[in-house]
């Protein structure tokens, strides 16, 4: 574990790292630069707080576009008593690929894990949007952010 990140998976990565790293040495073999996951935290509580990939404050908000989407417009989260459940959906303005996202909702581990497999992959908003959404779901929270994005994407 370390100081900079510490978060049991970055840990578990930290030491295949450094097991790889060794035996390369030992071997006489070229050191390759480790794929890093892309950035995950998530808070569990009522609702879960999550970041993942890049935070909001290293955008460039000249090329970034948000989308965003709340509890309020999602039936669902009224079910749930969570109105107040927030996502937020950072994209290049140009691709509309996926960089990061910042959410405040209700089972939002779920979502959270999800954003990071679709950014690690490079997906687009648009790509994401071609996917199924189910009704009524907190997943179609997601869907009115990425929305929210396709609609500002320049390109």
């Amino acid at each position: 574990m370390n100081g900079v990140r510490p978060l049991m998976h970055e840990a578990v990565d930290e030491g295949l790292f450094s097991a790889r790293l060794a035996a390369h040495i030992v071997d006489g073999r070229a050191i390759e630069q480790p794929q890093r996951r892309v950035p995950l935290a998530i808070v569990f509580s009522d609702p879960d707080i999550g970041a993942v990939g890049m935070a909001h404050d290293q955008l460039d908000a000249g090329s970034t576009v948000i989308g965003t989407a709340k509890g309020s417009a999602n039936g669902r989260a009224q079910v749930l008593g969570a109105p107040d459940d927030l996502i937020r959906v950072y994209a290049d303005a140009r691709s509309g690929r996926l960089l990061g996202a910042s959410l405040i909702t209700s089972h939002g581990e779920h979502l959270s894990h999800l954003l990071a497999w679709a950014i690690q992959r490079g997906e687009t908003a648009q790509q994401l949007l071609e996917l199924p959404y189910y009704h009524p779901t907190l997943e179609e929270l997601l869907q009115s952010a990425l929305k929210d994005v396709a609609r500002q994407v320049k390109g």
